[in-house]
């Protein structure tokens, strides 16, 4: 998206000057300039020594029991801490460098003792990255298409169906960073497949889903309250209802 401003600079540019899209791209330019100051404000660390070594291999039962494969369970480098009780995995940020570990809390009466579901254990702040690009990354470019989920558990229960063109927002919402990676990103095609309380008319009011669909063939996974119930993500009632899902998907 910044090489694309940049391309502009040099031309007319004033043309474009009441285009909502080249406007949002020069912001794109100025966060990008930003980022780049405070990029050493965020820690990487020692993949295999801050991650690898300090949490058990063994894999969560019920993860398993979830229809999900050890294979994707690995693939996806998940773990337990026994420590803190919790299931957690690694998190990468869009440079491929190792900023963090999220766990999801075992204990089921979380709520009512004031547990967090999901915590992360370092500092990350923005949300300027996808969960599961890493292993996605190549289907993704292949497929030229990727599926965004809102947490890492739909993204292994896709893997072990064969789907592996997906990542995670971690959110219901696109943040501004992973708005401006997907641009910067350019597939061809984007599917949107959030949990069923998200309804599709909610969606595609958002700015940051209009702003995008300028840029993509952007579409948004639907029916799922009939299918799913009330609060599910797209995955939970198995492969077949969710490839059902994806054939319902319409386009923005």
């Amino acid at each position: 998206a910044v090489e694309v401003v940049s391309q502009m600079v040099g031309a007319d540019i004033e043309q474009y000057a009441e285009s909502e899209s080249i406007a949002f791209l020069k912001r794109l330019k100025k966060q990008k300039i930003n980022k780049d100051i405070s990029v050493n404000i965020r820690e990487t660390l020692d993949f295999a020594e801050d991650y690898l070594n300090k949490y058990s291999e063994e894999l969560p039962e019920e993860w398993l029991t979830e229809d999900m494969t050890a294979e994707a369970l690995k693939t996806y480098n998940i773990r337990i801490d026994h420590n803190a009780n919790r299931i957690v995995y690694p998190v990468f940020d869009a440079d491929n460098n190792f900023i963090g570990v999220k766990g999801r809390t075992r204990i089921k009466a979380y709520k009512e003792l004031g547990l967090s579901k999901y915590m992360n254990y370092y500092k990350i702040g923005t949300i300027d990255y996808f969960q599961g690009y890493q292993q996605a990354a190549e289907e993704i470019k292949n497929k030229r298409s990727v599926i965004i989920f809102e947490g890492i558990k739909s993204c292994i229960k896709a893997w072990g169906w064969g789907i592996k063109n997906t990542v995670a927002s971690e959110t219901s919402k696109l943040s501004d960073g992973q708005l401006q990676l997907l641009i910067k990103y350019g597939i061809p095609e984007v599917i949107i497949a959030w949990d069923s309380d998200q309804n599709y008319r909610n969606i595609i009011r958002d700015s940051k889903i209009q702003m995008l669909k300028k840029f993509t063939n952007l579409y948004v996974v639907v029916g799922q309250t009939s299918l799913l119930g009330e609060k599910a993500a797209p995955v939970d009632k198995g492969e077949k209802i969710f490839r059902e899902l994806l054939e319902r998907k319409v386009k923005v």
